[in-house]
């Protein structure tokens, strides 16, 4: 049964987050709750029905997965009672990739077409702008963020933050407005951002700790062509993203103005197709939609709902959770990081 086939027979959904739903909660919550908002947009025409029964469904889809907790979904009883139709939604920045499902930061080198399919970041509360109101660019390139999260951020910051074409937003404000749901302070951090993308013809989205970063799916909703800097990157399906994007690899950042000087004269053209294919494939309005469209494709690559390759991915997932993974990496480059940072 084709894609097309299995949607227009209305595909039931159950989903479902790891973490119980409590005022505590709100944040770990947040991919849960976005998709379920978008159920609520989706026409007739969807061919998705949500159900809240694991045995009535086609899909179980476990939201908010990551870390050390997500490492856990096997042994959970709802999902052992259906683990032949179970996959996750992860936007962790180092995920529990032995589970079969849609991940916002999986990494190439842990990337498998068989058991993980690329994905944006689903979050109730993300930026994302309804319509283009950018002005005319006045740089070539520009870049507001947090530069303390990976060493290319760093490297862009000592490269270009005196020109002010890469501005510094401090990482533990980032982390306090957005924890605490400070709406006045996210709101001037967004402001800054949405000015610095605005004076650049093309935009920066470094990865930050995670191979992806939110950054690009912010600025794609602009209308601006995005430059993606992360080797570790993989492609979410859908658009084809050499139409409206640039690779750099992260070696070669020192060198930006030579790699986008000869892409100037598209720029503009490249941002309108930018924003279409958010439009298209990653705005609010289409995550449930296109994550559904992403697990039935899983569905169908070799060894779904075999529990020797499930139990053998676990294995090897288990000494990468976040917590190591994370830990290892910010020993590694620990010297790289500002002192307030690393410390």
């Amino acid at each position: 049964m084709d894609l097309a086939t299995r949607l227009s027979d209305m595909t039931r959904v159950c989903l479902t987050s790891l973490f119980p739903d409590n005022p505590d909660n709100l944040w770990n919550r947040g991919s849960y709750t976005a998709l379920l908002k978008g159920a609520g947009a989706l026409n007739d025409t969807a061919g998705l029905q949500l159900t809240e029964q694991p045995d009535d469904a086609d899909i179980v889809l476990f939201s908010d997965v990551g870390g050390v907790p997500g490492l856990l979904v096997p042994f959970m009883s709802a999902y052992r009672r259906c683990w032949t139709k179970a996959l996750v939604y992860s936007d962790a920045d180092f995920p529990p990739d032995c589970l079969r499902g849609v991940y916002a930061s999986i990494m190439r080198t842990r990337y498998d077409a068989n058991w993980h399919a690329g994905g944006p970041y689903i979050r109730e509360g993300a930026a994302t702008w309804s319509s283009v109101v950018l002005g005319a660019p006045l740089k070539l390139f520009t870049f507001a963020g947090s530069c303390e999260t990976h060493p290319v951020r760093q490297k862009l910051l000592e490269l270009y933050g005196e020109s002010g074409l890469v501005l510094n937003s401090n990482r533990q404000r980032v982390t306090a407005a957005f924890s605490a749901g400070s709406t006045a302070e996210i709101a001037e951090l967004r402001r800054v951002m949405e000015v610095s993308v605005g004076q650049g013809q093309f935009a920066l989205c470094p990865r930050g700790v995670g191979a992806s970063s939110m950054r690009l799916f912010e600025v794609m909703s602009m209308g601006r062509a995005p430059v993606i800097i992360s080797d570790e990157w993989v492609p979410p399906s859908g658009p084809n993203w050499n139409d409206f994007s640039i690779r750099i690899a992260e070696a070669e950042v020192e060198h930006l103005h030579e790699l986008l000087e000869p892409h100037r004269h598209r720029a503009h053209e490249m941002g309108v197709l930018a924003r279409r294919a958010w439009e298209e494939w990653f705005s609010p309005d289409v995550w449930l939609k296109r994550t559904v469209e992403a697990c039935i494709s899983l569905q169908k690559r070799p060894g779904f709902g075999k529990r020797i390759p499930l139990m053998k991915k676990w294995a090897a997932g288990f000494g990468c959770s976040t917590e190591l993974r994370g830990a290892v990496r910010f020993l590694k480059h620990r010297s790289r990081f500002p002192q307030s940072f690393a410390k």
